[in-house]
């Protein structure tokens, strides 16, 4: 095919990872393309603009990516949700800006030296150039009360203080022109989300980046001696020459062209057998429960607000009631979920189906979807599974598999445990049954680690760097991944800021 550009760094994906790496190669002086199958919504001419909506299928369609997989055997389906255009995940995401708890790094898997010391100078930058603030409780109207957690997270924080736990706003990327409308998932009309292509795409093409929307890679392979470049991307468009490939299409993305790549056998010394393994779901689960009717929040509604506004941390440092050496560690969100998503996956345990299993319809579901505006509540959980996922790739099209393993029942059961403290135990609510107990199939937002990290081919998929492992334990030069993937355990947190921390990592080494 045609080459369409020829250029030191190609990026491919346009997330945290590719966002950030495209930035700093910009700013070294680099000739970089960004190339990104989704299209643009950075109020940018001819860019796409948001809609607050959950009924345009074809509008949702194009801003989300979807990858499933389905076990016959266990008759469960994994399903990965995430972002698709420019800015990735960050166009879609929650805006919380979390560094990972120091503990996480001492999973063994991690490269030596990795640790919060080496990182905090990293996570330091992400969150300048993401604008990161930090929300709080109370502000005053007009003034900043675009800085303040809602009524939701008020309610939440409410009920943890009166069974003894803690919560505290968390901090977040946004700006001033949010207005608490709660529509962050379907992309922020105001722009008040601080986003990838807003807060690192747009300054990297101020300084000479090139971005092509629609494009989608097909594979990478080394170039021809006469091209005068090292890697060629082979895309639906044309070929990309590069000196540098970037491979930044989150957890799915990244190894499934790299897979794709040695099937296509251009991919020369091939991969490590880490590639597409590890994969952590991040954890992910949701708990809905049922408030205390005496919170004194009246006019209380789920929609408007961040979508994430407040988090108790405790369990990531000691265990829930009941549990010993079984605890996983994990932490709690109150979540603002569209009613049509909540419907499908809230359970009541007293509505129950002719043949005895519960609870996805019936009146004791209806009975509580009558209550959502005031006292339905969703908790998302993240914390430390067991990595129990894979990617595979088959006729060009990628798959996800989640087996739940013992690590991540014991995630699950402890974040169970800690909802029913808090929400059962005298409060006047009720925990009703996450999602992982009212069906076996996954649906994982924050999935990580398919191309981990370490410090050789047997344990993880690319070195210290982010530089790909070859078949044979040496690195393919000039071939790189930054992005979530490279997560060598379960952080237990939100995975954004850590994707883009890792990212400085790989910037540093490619721009050096």
């Amino acid at each position: 095919m045609s080459v369409i550009e020829n250029v030191d760094v190609c990026v491919v994906g346009s997330g945290f990872g590719g966002g950030t790496v495209t930035l700093r190669a910009a700013q070294s002086g680099a000739s970089v393309v960004v190339l990104e199958q989704g299209k643009r919504y950075d109020n940018t001419d001819g860019a796409v603009a948001f809609r607050q909506t959950q009924s345009d299928f074809d509008y949702l369609l194009e801003l989300f990516n979807l990858s499933v997989g389905f076990d016959a055997e266990a008759n469960a389906a994994s399903v990965y949700v995430g972002g698709k255009g420019l800015g990735g995940g960050s166009l879609v995401y929650s805006m919380v800006s979390l560094r990972a708890p120091g503990f996480v790094f001492e999973q063994p898997a991690w490269p030596d030296g990795f640790d919060r010391a080496f990182l905090d100078p990293r996570y330091a930058r992400a969150e300048e150039q993401l604008g990161v603030v930090q929300l709080k409780w109370t502000g005053t109207p007009g003034v900043d009360d675009w800085l303040v957690s809602g009524k939701r997270d008020a309610a939440f924080a409410l009920s943890c203080e009166r069974a003894g736990v803690s919560a505290q706003p968390v901090p977040v990327a946004i700006n001033n022109d949010c207005a608490n409308l709660g529509w962050c998932s379907t992309g922020c009309v105001r722009h008040g989300k601080n986003s990838v292509d807003l807060r690192y795409i747009n300054p990297a093409e101020a300084l000479g980046a090139t971005v092509r929307t629609g494009v989608k890679v097909a594979s990478v392979g080394q170039a021809g001696r006469a091209d005068g470049r090292r890697w060629r991307v082979h895309t639906d468009q044309g070929d990309v020459l590069a000196d540098n490939v970037v491979l930044s299409g989150g957890a799915v993305g990244s190894p499934a062209v790299l897979l794709a790549s040695v099937q296509a056998q251009t991919l020369w010394g091939g991969l490590c057998g880490q590639a597409g393994h590890n994969l952590s779901r991040g954890g992910d689960t949701v708990i809905p429960v049922v408030l205390a009717e005496d919170l004194g929040l009246d006019d209380m509604e789920m929609l408007p607000g961040k979508i994430i506004g407040s988090c108790s941390f405790q369990y990531l440092f000691e265990p829930p009631p009941g549990f010993g050496d079984d605890w996983q560690p994990f932490i709690l969100q109150p979540m603002m979920i569209l009613p049509m998503i909540s419907a499908m996956m809230v359970a009541d345990p007293d509505g129950r189906t002719p043949d005895g299993d519960h609870r996805l319809y019936g009146e004791g579901q209806k009975h509580l979807m009558r209550h959502w505006g005031d006292r339905l509540l969703h908790l998302g959980v993240m914390g430390m599974d067991g990595m129990d996922g894979e990617v595979t790739v088959a006729a060009g099209q990628a798959f996800v598999n989640f087996r739940t393993s013992a690590t991540t029942r014991a995630m699950f059961a402890a974040a169970g445990a800690a909802a029913h403290h808090i929400f059962d135990r005298g409060v006047g609510g009720r925990a009703l049954p996450g999602f992982h107990e009212v069906r076996p199939d996954t649906v994982a937002i924050h999935p990580l680690g398919s191309m981990r990290m370490a410090d050789s081919a047997a344990v993880g998929a690319t070195d210290r760097h982010g530089r790909v492992f070859r078949a044979d334990g040496t690195v393919h030069e000039g071939l790189y991944v930054a992005d979530a993937s490279l997560m060598s355990s379960p952080i237990a947190v939100n995975t954004s800021l850590t994707a883009a921390a890792l990212a400085e990592v790989v910037a540093e080494h490619l721009t050096a």
